[in-house]
C-alpha cells in the first residue's frame, strides 16, 4: 500500500471516500490541513485450516487439503480539519463510511472495494511502476474516536486533528487487481492461454454468446467440454431460443461457485435474468478448473464441441489476486 497515492473506500451513495486525500507535500505546510492521511496499515495474518492429526503408529501427521481463513486489515487514518466545524464534519464522514451494509452493497453483504496502489519493479507488466489493487472488505466495527478539550479550545490557526483506526474483514483473503482480465474465445479457437500475474489461484467466469447477429433462429449446442490442464467440465444441451430485436439467450459458467446459469433478456438492451441450470452439467465430466499463478505453470484450456452448432464467442473474465 503506497501512502503517497489515493486510498479510497466505497461508501453509501455509490461514491468513495479518499482516506489519503492529503498529499505528502502538504504534510509539512504551515497552514491548517483539511482531509485525511493514512498513517499506517496492518494486513493481518491468515490462518490455514484443514485436517491435521497425529499418525497413530508412525511419526508425523496425517493431513488433508488446507484453506485460507479470515483476513483483517487495520488502517490508522489521521483526520485533519482547518476549523473545528470542518474537523468534526470529517470525523463524522469517516464514521459514516463504516456503515455496515449500505443499500448499494446489500447483495454483497456490505463488502465493497478498498482500493490502493502497490509499488513494483515489474514495469514490463505494470508500466506505471504500481499495481492497482483492491480488497473487498466490510467494517468490523464503528471506530472509536478520542476527542480532547484541546480540540475544542485549541488555536484555530493551527487546525485540528485526531487519529482514527478503521478495522475491516475481507470476504476473500486476497489483494485483487482493480481491473479484471478479459479474453474472448472465438468459434475457431481450440486452445486458449490464460495468463495470471498474481500469486493466488483464480477462477474464471464464462459468458457464452451464440451470435452477435441481430436475429437468429433457435439453436442448441449438443455438448461443449472445457479442459484446464487435464481438469474437464462438460455441458450438454445448451439451448439458445430465437433471438429477436428484444429477446436473447446466453449461458454463464461461474467457476468460483461451480454453477451454470441460463440468462434471458426480454427487452432490448435490458439485463439478462439468470436462472440456475445445474442439470446441463455432465454426470461423468463435471470438474470446474482454475487458473493457477504463472509461476506454477502456464494455463492452457482446450475447447471441444460435439455437433455442428458452435457459439460465435465465449467471453472469459477473471481477476488476478495476490496474498
Amino acid at each position: 500500500m503506497d501512502f503517497n497515492l489515493p486510498i479510497t473506500y466505497q461508501i453509501a451513495g455509490s461514491s468513495t471516500i479518499n482516506l489519503n486525500s492529503i498529499a505528502a507535500s502538504e504534510v509539512t505546510t504551515s497552514s491548517p490541513l483539511s482531509g485525511y492521511k493514512v498513517l499506517s496499515a496492518t494486513f493481518g495474518e491468515v490462518g490455514l485450516t484443514g485436517y491435521v492429526d497425529k499418525r497413530a503408529l508412525h511419526d508425523g501427521v496425517d493431513a488433508g487439503d488446507t484453506y485460507l481463513g479470515t483476513k483483517t486489515l487495520s488502517v490508522v487514518c489521521g483526520v485533519f480539519g482547518s476549523s473545528i466545524a470542518d474537523f468534526h464534519d470529517r470525523v463524522q464522514a469517516l464514521l459514516d463510511s463504516s456503515r455496515p451494509i449500505p443499500r448499494e452493497y446489500q447483495t454483497d453483504d456490505g463488502f465493497r472495494s478498498l482500493a490502493f496502489s502497490q509499488a513494483t519493479i515489474d514495469t514490463a507488466n505494470f508500466t506505471t511502476g504500481y499495481i492497482p489493487m483492491q480488497m473487498k472488505v466490510r467494517p468490523i466495527s464503528i471506530p472509536a474516536v478520542q476527542l480532547t478539550s484541546a480540540q475544542s479550545v485549541g488555536v484555530s490557526s493551527k487546525g485540528f486533528a485526531a487519529n482514527v483506526q478503521l478495522t475491516f474483514v475481507a470476504r476473500k483473503p486476497y489483494k485483487f487487481r482493480q481491473t479484471e482480465r478479459s479474453i474472448t474465445i472465438s468459434a475457431s479457437s481450440a486452445t486458449t492461454s490464460f495468463p495470471n500475474l498474481g500469486s493466488a489461484i483464480v477462477y474464471p467466469f464464462f459468458e457464452i454468446i451464440y451470435s452477435s447477429a441481430a436475429t437468429y433462429n433457435n439453436k442448441t449446442i449438443t455438448s461443449v467440454t472445457f479442459t484446464f490442464d487435464g481438469v474437464a467440465l462438460k455441458l450438454n444441451s445448451l439451448a439458445f431460443a430465437d433471438k429477436t430485436a428484444s429477446a436473447e439467450t446466453r449461458w454463464y459458467i461461474d467457476f468460483d461457485s461451480q454453477a451454470v446459469y441460463i440468462g434471458v433478456r426480454s427487452t432490448a438492451g435490458g439485463p439478462f435474468v439468470k436462472t440456475l441450470r445445474q442439470d446441463v452439467i455432465d454426470t461423468t465430466t463435471y470438474l470446474f478448473g482454475a487458473i493457477p499463478p504463472t509461476d506454477d505453470s502456464a494455463t492452457t484450456m482446450t475447447t471441444t464441441y460435439t455437433g455442428t452448432v458452435i457459439p460465435a464467442q465465449i467471453i472469459v473474465t477473471y481477476t488476478e489476486a495476490w496474498y
